[in-house]
């Protein structure tokens, strides 16, 4: 009988000891302070990461290792994330120390956020993470933070080559970009009307500029290659834009319902203009009159506030002519660089393209089917012969590649998505960081 009781007893001490070593673990996951009273809603935001939204609006991740990525619905055009439903509350978030990573779309449209913190152990941020994002003014990353830096509340990486976000509410109607950036993900502002590059500016994602409701002027750097898919969209106040004469390819949408744009200067002659890879989707840039001769650009613009009307050197109204598949370089080869319309095609489109993804990037590449006819949405992804030396992918399962670039022996790559008979194709240009 006593040994029945001793095992007994053994087996609730035991019991109680796995117990508390269990709340001790949930507890490190838990939010700092006592929350129980007020938690309006909480779950999980990846394998050891626990998330909580409380009555203040305040949104916390605590835990540590990988936050889950959220997901974009393309057909509705709205975020899935755990907490979407609490957008109109959410008014701050809380990342723990430990947290290594941003999900993808893990804060899209909490469009009350004023500040992001982000604490030394981040390490990475997912694809559109604060996008739309409407009322941040300012970022703040921790100094012991390897990967990311704040100047003036603006986020950069640690070197300051890429400026990864401009808050769309930061106060300021001028901005000017510092010197050592080389590459702008993202600066969207609805104050700004001024930005003035430096030439260590080589790379400018799509939709850099959306929404820039009151850029007025813009000259871009003149080491600038490519025009990216709507780099200025929704830029009512646009009237000039400046184009270096390094431009090689200007995207689809490049410059979308900018309807005041009245005038483009292009630092170069009418036949280098012509030599220029233009998307016929571009009815405001083909809209605005053309100008050429680099020194007049410069002198129209400076001269811009003093007279609405500035005609100088020699104009022309610009056309959206098929020619323009091909372009020479010096040598006078000429070259295929992209197929036009290929990116969207058939009721098949891809999203997040870039036109150049350099060595060590990582880039998910989005097909999305916008009809509502085709039943079978598989989508089938292939790469121009070679591409595999040059690239390693991932099939992920909601139709998209995610891509990663290991060599720039290629210069370009042509990456396909297949649906049955339909079919889009985008060039894509490898690139080392110099």
């Amino acid at each position: 009988m006593k040994r029945v009781v001793s095992g007994f007893v053994m087996c609730v001490i035991i019991c109680m000891i796995i117990l508390c070593a269990c709340a001790d673990d949930f507890s490190k996951m838990a939010p700092v302070g006592d929350h129980e009273s007020d938690i309006i809603s909480e779950g999980s935001a990846g394998k050891t990461i626990h998330w909580m939204l409380t009555e203040d609006g305040t949104l916390h991740f605590n835990g540590s290792g990988s936050m889950d990525d959220c997901e974009w619905d393309y057909r509705n055009q709205k975020v899935i994330q755990p907490w979407d439903m609490y957008h109109d509350i959410i008014e701050e978030v809380v990342i723990e120390n430990g947290i290594t990573n941003i999900g993808e779309c893990a804060l899209r449209e909490c469009g009350k956020i004023e500040k992001i913190e982000l604490p030394g152990s981040i390490t990475d941020i997912g694809w559109c993470a604060f996008l739309e994002c409407s009322a941040l003014t300012e970022f703040v990353v921790a100094q012991d933070n390897p990967s990311f830096t704040a100047a003036d509340g603006v986020l950069f990486d640690k070197e300051m080559k890429t400026l990864v976000m401009y808050p769309p509410e930061k106060d300021g109607n001028e901005y000017i970009v510092p010197d050592s950036v080389e590459r702008i993900m993202k600066l969207s502002n609805s104050h700004l009307q001024k930005i003035i590059f430096p030439d260590s500016v080589t790379s400018i994602d799509g939709s850099a500029f959306v929404n820039c409701d009151d850029l007025t002027d813009v000259i871009l750097p003149k080491n600038l290659e490519f025009m990216d898919i709507c780099l200025f969209s929704s830029a009512d106040s646009l009237r000039s834009i400046i184009i270096p004469k390094s431009i090689k390819y200007i995207s689809r949408e490049a410059i979308f319902i900018c309807n005041n744009l009245k005038d483009v200067y292009y630092e170069g002659s009418e036949e280098d203009w012509n030599k220029i890879i233009i998307d016929p989707d571009n009815m405001d840039l083909f809209n605005a009159t053309l100008h050429f001769s680099a020194e007049e650009a410069i002198s129209a613009y400076e001269r811009e506030s003093d007279s609405d009307q500035v005609s100088m050197g020699e104009t022309q109204n610009s056309s959206s002519g098929d020619k323009r598949l091909e372009w020479a370089d010096d040598s006078g080869k000429e070259e295929i660089r992209i197929m036009l319309g290929s990116h969207d095609l058939n009721d098949l489109m891809l999203e997040n393209i870039k036109p150049s993804i350099y060595v060590g990037e990582s880039i998910t590449i989005h097909a999305v089917i916008l009809s509502e006819e085709i039943t079978d949405k598989k989508i089938e992804w292939s790469l121009s012969e070679g591409g595999r030396r040059s690239l390693y992918y991932v099939l992920n399962k909601d139709n998209s590649i995610t891509i990663t670039c290991v060599s720039a022996e290629m210069e370009s790559v042509q990456l396909t998505a297949r649906c049955g008979e339909r079919s889009a194709t985008v060039t894509l240009y490898l690139r080392t960081y110099q």
